[in-house]
């Protein structure tokens, strides 16, 4: 898998719709907006939404009396998909049926011609009382335990003192609306400048680039210095270390520094799901497959809905061979968070490993058509899959888009092309291979990626050879070692076999 975090790593960019606050809910006359449920209701009655309505609504509530442009609304709702003004449009007007307004009415949202939309009515932001603790009864689920009540608990209070700093300190400066806090919440133990650190790591760490994960280690580690026991600061460092450990972008020691920043995690905040994460990553790059598994069992049995445990989870699954469920894991992420457009990307990964290839190439389309800011990855995905059915000229024009998608000489378009013109031929690719090698003298190949090679060109000695200095650097493909289709060819050799087992597959 070409990356531990989300299975490729032309997907790390992905990111969610609209960033769910789960005790958070808004209120503006007889109208209250619940965003975790998403249920919209006037007067205590259900109002009907659609998916992207409620979306849209739910952004313009989030800066209510501020312009949300349109351009702006269309990334924050469709993301990276191609979308008219026709669609924001058929939203708006939606939205504004279900609030009653007339045509030519104002009471709620305004039209700020040629730029976008403001929702102009009071809002109350409030937050959801915690229902009351009652004793829970055993239960065969295998993630409900007694720790799930504890959970409840301290993440309410945890919740709460969050979203009230978030709304004296950060929010205030974006809206007028007051806010509604519980009269028991006490006083609030927080810096709120270090849950402003916090939250804009969480911002800059959706991308998945190494400039900024530095940059989120630098905000979390800010948050931490103004308050030192901010548990979530922690799990925030401990989860951006553990995805560098795993992508290998960073020196061994960073595996200890992310244990260290989610044992902190937990020890300040025992029901922590995240910091169980973080752990689990941890494990995974370290090949520890038991000890990842055990973490990310932790993470939902605290918290079930954690749709980062179920996806992290599923890669276990992939590496070990268990398909269905890491399959049946995807889609129940997928249902929690149907916006991530990373979870497509898995799946197309899991059916390529699964040789599943007419699954694996309609995610491949399902994300040209959803996610075009991700079609190099597709592309090439798509056409290693038709190289291996033998649909040599479908695989040569996804070869072509995948090229051009790439940069000038990029040696992966070439090598892709190579296997395309090679029809099979082993000899015929191991020539333009080596021709290629020859052609970038300094260029770095990774060690797996260039055994995958050796492989299809039929060179076993070499194939072998780059596979133990891969795994002597711990390089994070080789996790991928045991279903990859293109060490077929090698896979009855004892040296193979002795690879799997010193990697505890």
């Amino acid at each position: 898998m070409k990356s531990p975090e989300i299975g490729i790593a032309a997907l790390r960019s992905a990111r969610p719709v609209v960033e769910v606050r789960p005790n958070r809910c808004y209120s503006f006359g007889p109208f209250r907006l619940d965003p975790q449920s998403r249920v919209f209701t006037k007067d205590g009655v259900p109002i009907p939404l659609t998916a992207k309505a409620m979306e849209v609504l739910l952004l313009l509530l989030d800066r209510s009396g501020e312009t949300v442009t349109k351009s702006e609304l269309r990334t924050g709702v469709w993301g990276s998909a191609v979308v008219d003004d026709n669609n924001l449009n058929q939203c708006v007007s939606a939205i504004r049926k279900a609030l009653g307004e007339r045509p030519g009415e104002h009471r709620y949202i305004l039209t700020v011609t040629g730029v976008g939309y403001r929702f102009i009515a009071p809002v109350t932001v409030g937050l959801k009382a915690e229902p009351e603790e009652k004793s829970v009864k055993p239960s065969f689920s295998p993630r409900l335990s007694s720790v799930a009540a504890t959970s409840r608990a301290v993440h309410g209070v945890m919740a709460a003192l969050l979203l009230a700093v978030v709304a004296s300190a950060w929010i205030a400066q974006h809206r007028p609306a007051p806010l509604v806090m519980p009269a028991t919440l006490g006083p609030l133990p927080h810096d709120s400048q270090a849950l402003e650190f916090y939250l804009e790591g969480r911002r800059v760490a959706r991308e998945r680039f190494l400039p900024n994960l530095n940059r989120a280690i630098n905000l979390f580690q800010r948050a931490v210095d103004k308050d030192p026991n901010f548990a979530l600061a922690y799990a925030g460092l401990a989860d951006i270390y553990a995805v560098r450990a795993a992508d290998g972008q960073a020196e061994p020691e960073t595996i200890q520094l992310a244990e260290a920043a989610a044992r902190k995690a937990l020890a300040l905040d025992p029901a922590l799901a995240e910091a169980h994460v973080s752990l689990g990553l941890v494990n995974y790059a370290r090949w520890d497959w038991k000890e990842a598994e055990r973490e990310y069992a932790d993470a939902l049995r605290i918290d079930p809905s954690n749709a980062r445990a179920l996806m992290r989870s599923a890669m276990v699954s992939f590496v070990m061979g268990r398909f269905p469920e890491g399959e049946s894991r995807l889609h129940e992420a997928q249902l929690l968070n149907p916006s991530d457009g990373a979870i497509a990307g898995m799946l197309c990964e899991l059916y390529y490993y699964w040789r599943r290839y007419d699954d694996c190439i309609r995610m491949a389309d399902r994300i040209l058509q959803f996610d075009p800011a991700n079609a190099g990855f597709a592309y090439l995905r798509k056409a290693e899959v038709l190289v291996r059915e033998g649909r040599y000229a479908e695989a040569e024009v996804a070869a072509q888009h995948y090229a051009k998608s790439s940069p000038p000489n990029d040696v992966t378009a070439q090598v892709l092309t190579a296997s395309v013109e090679a029809r099979g031929d082993k000899a015929r690719f191991e020539k333009r291979f080596q021709e290629i090698l020859k052609a970038h003298p300094s260029q770095y190949f990774s060690p797996y990626n260039l055994a995958c090679m050796y492989a299809a060109a039929g060179d076993k000695e070499n194939a072998f050879r780059q596979l133990e200095i891969a795994y002597r650097e711990h390089i994070t493909d080789l996790v991928s070692l045991k279903w990859e289709p293109g060490f077929d060819s090698i896979r009855s050799d004892s040296r193979y076999a002795n690879l799997l087992a010193r990697m505890g597959l």
